[in-house]
């Protein structure tokens, strides 16, 4: 599947339509980055990509983007491809791509700067990905409860305090 997408966008690139087109530029956290997404509908793909297995797949999506450093000028390029059942423009898939990796960018952060899952040693089975799904669910109890402070000073109360511990578990009212 991979292979046609690419061979898909490498014929058809300079035939998209303006609606087919989105390119974006930000300037944020000293660095320049600009986005262009392509879309084309998934029947250009070639007849030796398996279409079964992708019931609903109407749309393919590339997104190329590069970034530049202001500090060093160091420029980065990256194309990534994607498969959708969304029939949309290619401004609100862009927005949608987008919006996709701030969510998991920010989870990721806050599951590192909050309870240092980065430097988790569990390699053995299924133990990091189990952990993984009790830290999130620690942590939507713990923001999800309603005293108004922040999350690090939640986890320190908890820690000292068996009854506040049972509020955040809603085990008691």
């Amino acid at each position: 599947m991979s292979e046609g997408v690419k061979q898909t966008f490498e014929a058809y690139e300079t035939e998209c339509s303006d609606e087919l087109y989105d390119k974006n530029t930000s300037v944020d956290h000293g660095r320049i980055e600009e986005r262009v997404c392509l879309v084309l509908k998934a029947d250009r793909l070639p007849k030796w990509v398996p279409r079964e297995d992708w019931a609903g797949l109407n749309t393919i999506i590339q997104i190329q983007s590069e970034r530049t450093i202001m500090a060093n000028g160091t420029v980065t390029q990256d194309t990534r491809y994607y498969i959708s059942s969304l029939l949309l423009s290619a401004d609100r898939i862009a927005a949608y791509v987008r919006g996709y990796w701030g969510t998991e960018n920010q989870l990721h952060y806050t599951l590192d700067m909050f309870w240092g899952e980065d430097g988790s040693r569990k390699r053995i089975g299924c133990a990091a990905d189990n952990f993984g799904t009790v830290l999130r669910i620690a942590h939507n109890l713990i923001k999800t409860h309603l005293e108004n402070i922040s999350i690090k000073r939640k986890r320190k109360k908890a820690d000292r305090s068996d009854l506040y511990r049972e509020q955040i578990l809603r085990l008691q009212t």
